[in-house]
């Protein structure tokens, strides 16, 4: 069941839904299929690339917003464990 809380949330995400299926429709009809699907299906690369300076930009949100250094220490520790096991799986 739907309670009030969720309702922002849900509607923010058939808004964001919605509009995808309308630029994805419109980029098929001006464009090839492939030209359409390329940014859909390029995101997990696009995602890999950014989540570091995601993770470092929330740190730095939360330190500021709150004052709390721990946030700082632990995206640190966080990175240097992505990054030691990046190195381990020869990625």
């Amino acid at each position: 069941m739907l309670n009030r809380t969720d309702l922002g949330p849900v509607t923010f995400s058939g808004v964001m839904l919605s509009l995808h299926f309308v630029t994805f429709i419109f980029a098929v009809k001006v464009t090839t299929v492939a030209n359409a699907t390329f940014p859909v299906s390029s995101s997990p690369v696009i995602l890999a690339v950014l989540s570091p300076v995601l993770l470092i930009l929330s740190a730095v949100i939360v330190v500021v917003t709150t004052g709390n250094q721990g946030a700082v220490t632990d995206v640190d520790n966080a990175l240097k464990y992505q990054i030691t096991a990046t190195e381990r799986d020869g990625i």
